[in-house]
């Protein structure tokens, strides 16, 4: 960063994809939604800049340290396990989190190893990366009907429908049960290397044992499997603190406390939210104008800001 002399990371598009109206748009989106979750584990959207070639760049924080796929891979040919604290420490800020998110209406739509990134040093903290697939519940959708977004080895059963105005963040919860399934066996709980057998087995197929897989783990774990990763997302965990305070428990060999009803939002924090969707999408469209019209070559330039007094807000 020319500014600060702090390195940054970079997240590009190529000149073809630069000039695709909604590929333009779900970045913007996705700088919209990680503003709108500052203060959290997320990683820190820095400024959003054009290239040359007249594509958008959204600066970020640079980390230290590596992904949770790198992590999970090497203890899985190594024949290790993470420890139970180290799990709940690192699932503890991304639930946290995910419950900040939801609650504005922000689905990731993408949890899986690779997105969460654990940084290095004594300290090490997870960080919760690419919400290039966020839906935004505000927003007019990206997704076309039919069209299964997400990793498939951790997407819902819902997601697999194809009818993206059905997903909200119990499908996120779901995805981050299979991790937490995959830390503690060594396996994915729906493994087959055919697509259309590991799409039934989510969706339809009974739910997986933990301790098959690994017996050293108390039995209340399976119960926690069964609710993480239920078909209905009803019979799921609600919220991100309600999986992570039932995990700790059943981690303990406790039974898992009663399950949560998930409560509306106050009609006052509603409107609030509404107001807040509808400025971001005034200043997303603007954005979105700049960045799809056809300029001349120049040098990088920064993003227009929100007007003084606009709350950090998520773009449609």
């Amino acid at each position: 960063d020319r500014k600060t002399g702090q390195p940054v990371a970079l997240k590009m598009l190529s000149p073809d994809a630069g000039r695709d109206p909604n590929v333009v748009e779900r970045m913007l989106r996705e700088q919209q939604a990680l503003v709108a979750v500052t203060g959290t584990c997320a990683v820190t959207a820095i400024d959003l800049c054009r290239l040359e070639s007249g594509a958008p760049c959204l600066v970020m924080e640079w980390l230290e340290g590596q992904d949770l796929e790198q992590q999970l891979s090497a203890w899985e040919a190594a024949g290790q396990r993470g420890s139970f604290e180290l799990l709940l420490s690192l699932i503890t800020p991304i639930t946290d989190t995910l419950e900040r998110a939801h609650g504005i209406g922000i689905v990731h739509r993408d949890i899986k190893p690779a997105n969460i990134f654990i940084t290095a040093g004594a300290s090490a903290s997870a960080r919760l990366l690419d919400f290039g697939l966020a839906r935004m519940k505000s927003a007019a959708p990206l997704t076309a009907a039919g069209m299964v977004m997400g990793s498939p080895s951790y997407i819902s059963p819902e997601s697999w429908g194809g009818e993206p105005a059905e997903i909200d963040g119990r499908a996120d919860l779901f995805s981050l049960g299979v991790i937490v399934f995959r830390w503690l066996t060594g396996s994915l709980p729906f493994d087959s290397p055919d697509l259309i057998a590991k799409m039934r087995a989510v969706t339809a197929g009974p739910r997986p044992s933990a301790l098959a897989l690994n017996p050293e783990l108390p039995s209340s774990v399976d119960a926690w499997v069964a609710r993480a990763l239920a078909i209905d997302p009803n019979d799921r965990f609600q919220s991100g603190p309600e999986l992570r305070e039932a995990l700790a428990s059943a981690l303990l060999g406790k039974a898992l406390p009663k399950p949560q009803t998930a409560s509306p939002p106050k009609p006052r924090a509603l409107v609030d939210a509404q107001q807040a969707f509808a400025t971001a999408f005034r200043s997303a469209a603007g954005l979105l104008k700049r960045f799809t019209v056809p300029t001349a070559k120049k040098s990088v330039v920064p993003a227009s800001q929100p007007p003084a007094n606009t709350p950090p807000v998520v773009a449609p």
